[in-house]
């Protein structure tokens, strides 16, 4: 649940989006602001801190150390500021307040920061967050479509799939509806599915893959899979050493 707090970005944000070139940067005294190529002030020159510019929106810390956000139109986004903040991704933006999280849309929209922790929104709209210690899913309007009963979750949704323990410990995956796509009978599961896999153990310790319709495509028989999947290929540790293994388990 942690949030970036923002190193000094000025020196390496130009490639951070599309049409940040037409804003300048200026510094008066140790504060910093953004006018356009035409001279309109776009952030008042009032901010030590900032982030980067992403989906048009940029976070700004001010004297009283609070976060604001501004449009790339010189609008801000909300009058509400934050003690933390995430970046903006698929157009929400995680906020912190007074010790609890919830969210900031581009639009404005807030979902009132009463959460224990919060995820990112997905493609689709779902994010995990967390409330009275177990984890569940909000759409975008902050409405509960998974409620919190699970111990641990995801950090995100991946291929449509979001990674969840149990009570009892054990991992398995569930759909944007809560369905149990895979029962959660893992002692562990890596969350994120790279070229439609990943990777879950037994309680032998021993790792195996799985595919993102919840098949699994070679049982559990490695000692570890030391990286995700790339052209076809996972890193794995084997009882006779490190090696290449396709989605089925054959060594290549």
């Amino acid at each position: 649940g942690a949030l970036p707090i923002y190193p000094d970005v000025k020196d390496n944000d130009l490639d951070s989006e599309p049409g940040r070139d037409n804003l300048l940067e200026v510094q008066q005294g140790k504060y910093r602001g953004f006018y356009n190529r035409e001279g309109k002030e776009i952030v008042p020159v009032s901010y030590e801190t900032r982030s980067v510019w992403q989906e048009g929106a940029l976070a700004v810390q001010k004297l009283d150390k609070k976060i604001l956000f501004y449009k790339d139109d010189g609008s801000l986004i909300s009058n509400k500021s934050y003690d933390q903040v995430s970046d903006f991704k698929n157009s929400m933006a995680i906020v912190k307040s007074d010790g609890k999280y919830g969210y900031l849309s581009l639009s404005g929209k807030e979902i009132a920061p009463t959460y224990q922790e919060a995820r990112y929104f997905d493609e689709k709209g779902l994010a995990p967050v967390r409330d009275k210690g177990r984890w569940g899913v909000i759409d975008k309007e902050g409405t509960v479509v998974i409620s919190p009963r699970y111990k641990e979750a995801g950090p995100a949704f991946s291929d449509g799939l979001l990674a969840v323990e149990d009570n009892k410990n054990r991992w398995g995956f569930i759909d944007g509806t809560g369905n149990e796509v895979v029962a959660p009978v893992y002692k562990s599961v890596i969350p994120v599915f790279t070229e439609g896999y990943t990777a879950v153990q037994d309680d032998s310790k021993l790792w195996g893959f799985m595919n993102d319709k919840g098949e699994v495509t070679a049982k559990p028989q490695f000692k570890a899979v030391l990286t995700s999947f790339s052209e076809g290929l996972a890193g794995v540790r084997t009882i006779d050493g490190n090696g290449y293994a396709k989605p089925d388990g054959t060594m290549a």
